[in-house]
């Protein structure tokens, strides 16, 4: 008998059934562990919900709250809210220095005689037929037509402290009513429509319906409205 051949089978054999052990004991270990976990995370769960208080009070948004019959909402909007005003440099926007028109002042604020004794509500400014006409300040046009007296004309709302400005005599305008334009934005073209005696430009400064010296308002140089 060869007891070499059979002790070599036998340790072939011890050898075989531990490793077959060890790998059973890493598949115990393995299974273990992995039974530890999902039990940890269920314990986990578990602890959330039990300790998660149901009455926590929800954080609203202030926008997304709407009034409505019985209930109170005023907690949650928003105090003190500034109104929004113009500042002083906002409303220089709209006060009417900007000068209309360069040219030669023909006829000034007041009493007259020519063409006819009559109150001259304006300063006339005189340049070549066609010339640019701007507008005094920021506003929204109030109208834009013709009639026998002043011709083609331009009537600006300047929205604050009640002025107005109007421009006349036009040969073409090129802003309509309701149209928003800004302070020397061009608004048409001195003409001599209407009642006139020469191309120029009928300017007028109103306040809460009274008309005012344009003189005070705009740039004057050697009897010549001039633009800065």
């Amino acid at each position: 008998m060869n007891f070499y051949n059979k002790d070599r089978k036998y340790r072939r054999l011890f050898r075989n059934i531990g490793r077959r052990k060890n790998n059973i004991l890493r598949e115990v270990i393995f299974i273990g562990l992995i039974a530890f976990m999902l039990i940890s995370l269920s314990d986990g769960t578990l602890f959330l919900k039990e300790h998660t208080q149901p009455d926590t009070p929800t954080i609203l948004d202030t926008h997304e709250v709407t009034s409505s019959p019985g209930k109170d909402t005023s907690e949650f909007m928003e105090k003190d809210i500034p109104v929004t005003r113009p500042s002083e440099a906002d409303k220089s926007a709209y006060f009417p220095d900007h000068t209309p028109a360069e040219g030669e002042i023909t006829d000034g604020y007041g009493p007259r005689t020519d063409p006819e004794p009559s109150i001259h509500y304006a300063v006339d400014i005189a340049s070549v037929f066609a010339s640019p006409v701007y507008a005094a300040a920021d506003g929204e046009v109030l109208s834009s037509g013709s009639d026998e007296i002043y011709g083609l004309n331009v009537i600006i709302d300047h929205i604050y402290d009640g002025y107005k400005t109007k421009y006349a005599h036009l040969c073409a305008y090129v802003v309509t009513p309701g149209q928003k334009v800004k302070k020397g934005d061009m608004i048409g073209f001195m003409g001599s429509t209407g009642y006139s005696t020469g191309v120029h430009l009928h300017f007028e400064v109103i306040k809460n319906d009274k008309r005012l010296d344009p003189a005070a308002f705009i740039r004057i140089k050697n009897g010549r409205a001039v633009i800065d």
